[in-house]
């Protein structure tokens, strides 16, 4: 997303942890993610990981975005989240946000 938020914006809670990774060269393009390293710091840094490997960062909380590709070259990633055991409350809500995000437990 180009513009800056926070996945709490968006129904995601406290207790879930963004993985983020490129399916294609940072190198071509140089268009990555930015994110602060703490809530509200405003230190925004970009993830300089290339494919092959992965980024982890709190979005829910940290404020994130993509800037514009300005290349030809095409960017890819794969965003997911995790939510962790005793910090994801599976009853939490957000007033005026119709979209669920269930969790799913895998053994």
């Amino acid at each position: 997303s180009r513009r800056v938020h926070r996945d709490a914006e968006y129904g995601h809670q406290e207790g879930e942890i963004n993985f983020w990774m490129p399916l294609t060269h940072y190198s071509k393009t140089k268009t990555t993610l930015w994110a602060e390293s703490e809530p509200n710091r405003g230190d925004f840094h970009p993830f300089e990981v290339d494919h092959g490997s992965i980024a982890m960062f709190h979005g829910s909380l940290c404020h994130h975005s993509v800037p514009p590709n300005k290349t030809n070259h095409i960017r890819v990633s794969l965003d997911f989240r995790i939510g962790v055991g005793p910090f994801f409350d599976p009853d939490w809500t957000i007033p005026g946000v119709d979209h669920v995000h269930p969790r799913r437990q895998y053994t």
